[in-house]
């Protein structure tokens, strides 16, 4: 029976590292793992924009091998019976969004998003009303990936109703300066870029990112960035 445990524990250490490795590499998150999670025996986390269950999954590490509790929010229906078979989390096919009610949703797999356009019409919720349905208060992670409303979401959250200690958050479609911006005022210092996601950890005193003077003098050169992104002509 020991020599059994001892090599379930190996293998699921292989096999986690090897699903880490693989899946997460475009992410660049596996790495932070043993620096910020390595002794989390317990948590909780939020996928929001989850997508698909595995393949470039934010999160599929902390249900798999840390096994904390989580909740998945996926709009895409196309993955909405996996997620029951595959992942520990509690998976809700809606979206998170600036406004409740419901919203067109354009489905196209990795790229799927909130649009004008969209032919399936999804339940959206914003994020404090989701975490007030479900009565949560502390949050250990958040994965914020919804191809480029991110700052909807953000702009007037209230993040001192929550005690939410880290936030990965997608930044290849939105202003970098505005997302650093509105999460230091909200008491938060962005501890790491993985290419085309920023890290940000709560702190008591986050250091300023610039200097008033500074921010100014780079609005127009950010705003041509944005224009850029809109005509998905990114510019990095």
């Amino acid at each position: 029976i020991l020599f059994l445990a001892i090599i379930s524990i190996i293998f699921s250490s292989i096999f986690c590292t090897y699903f880490a490795t693989v899946y997460l590499s475009c992410t660049v998150f596996f790495p932070l793992i043993p620096n910020f999670f390595a002794n989390s025996i317990s948590g909780t986390y939020i996928d929001i924009g989850s997508n698909h269950y595995e393949i470039l999954s934010n999160t599929w590490v902390f249900d798999n091998c840390l096994h904390w509790k989580g909740y998945c929010i996926e709009p895409n229906s196309e993955y909405a019976d996996v997620y029951p078979l595959s992942r520990s989390c509690s998976y809700q096919n809606i979206c998170i969004w600036k406004e409740n009610g419901l919203m067109n949703f354009n489905a196209f797999n990795v790229l799927g998003k909130i649009s004008p356009t969209g032919k399936d019409v999804v339940q959206c919720k914003r994020l404090d009303t989701f975490l007030d349905d479900e009565k949560i208060l502390n949050v250990d992670f958040i994965s914020l990936d919804i191809e480029g409303t991110e700052l909807e979401i953000l702009r007037d959250f209230p993040f001192h109703k929550y005690n939410i200690r880290f936030f990965l958050i997608e930044t290849f479609w939105v202003d970098q300066l505005t997302l650093d911006e509105i999460m230091n005022d909200a008491g938060y210092a962005k501890i790491a870029n993985l290419a085309h996601d920023d890290l940000y950890e709560k702190m008591e005193n986050p250091p300023k990112y610039m200097a008033p003077g500074i921010v100014e003098s780079r609005k127009d050169h950010h705003s041509f960035r944005s224009a850029m992104r809109n005509e998905s002509k990114v510019v990095c």
